[in-house]
C-alpha cells in the first residue's frame, strides 16, 4: 500500500528517498537485531 503524506516542516523527500534506500539495504541486519 501506498499513501500520500505531508511531510514535517524543514525535511526533505531526499531525506526519506535515503532513508528508505538505507532501510532496504539493512533490512535483513536490522531484522535479525530484533531477535537478539
Amino acid at each position: 500500500k501506498s499513501k500520500k503524506v505531508d511531510l514535517p516542516k524543514g525535511i526533505s523527500q531526499d531525506f526519506f528517498e535515503v532513508l528508505n534506500e538505507t532501510l532496504e539495504e539493512y533490512d535483513e541486519t536490522i531484522k535479525g537485531l530484533i531477535d537478539r
